[in-house]
């Protein structure tokens, strides 16, 4: 189906879960229809040798036209070797404060215990508290060295699990929304 205002209005939602609907034009533009009725557009590409949904917009906040330029774009962004997924993510951490990414990833991280999560946010509280409030992309990887290396010389365990969790933290996918967290009283 070419996805089209019209063809878009015909799609029925399924009965639950999501279903795909593909353009027969632009490879990997496609609307996604949820069981709750939402109608959002999607861009599917291999990106480094790994396959990205990237999320353009809901139909009613974004045209069905609007969605393909913007797909055309970040399509022809890709095939010139950027990464769309990678720059989303720097803008997001160009405003989130390392205490905000602790604070979200306690919260999302269903897999980690409370007993590891304070382990983590008191480690990173004692050996970084003047970078809690610095935006996650400012820390240089010369900050980050100079401070291992000052915390090694006292503790090397220490200072091994503090980069540890602070890497865990920046290569973790950052949610949607931020939202408060009891947590973050933690951090």
């Amino acid at each position: 189906m070419r996805i089209t205002k019209r063809a878009v209005d015909s799609v029925s939602r399924p009965a639950k879960g999501y279903a795909l609907h593909w353009d027969d034009e632009l490879k990997g533009f496609g609307l996604r229809v949820a069981s709750a009725g939402v109608k959002s557009f999607i861009l599917q590409k291999r990106i480094h040798g790994k396959d990205h949904r990237i999320t353009l917009g809901r139909y009613g906040e974004i045209t069905t036209e609007q969605a393909r330029k913007d797909a055309m774009a970040k399509a022809g962004l890709i095939a010139s070797g950027g990464d769309p997924v990678a720059d989303k993510r720097r803008a997001v951490l160009a405003t989130k404060t390392l205490a905000e990414v602790l604070a979200d990833y306690g919260e999302a991280r269903n897999a980690i215990t409370d007993r590891a999560w304070k382990d983590m946010a008191g480690v990173l509280g004692r050996y970084l508290p003047d970078w809690l409030k610095k935006p996650v992309n400012a820390l240089t990887p010369d900050m980050i060295l100079a401070r291992h290396k000052r915390i090694g010389k006292a503790t090397p365990a220490s200072a091994n699990k503090w980069g540890w969790y602070l890497r865990a933290l920046h290569s973790w996918p950052l949610p949607k929304a931020a939202t408060p967290t009891p947590r973050a009283a933690l951090a």
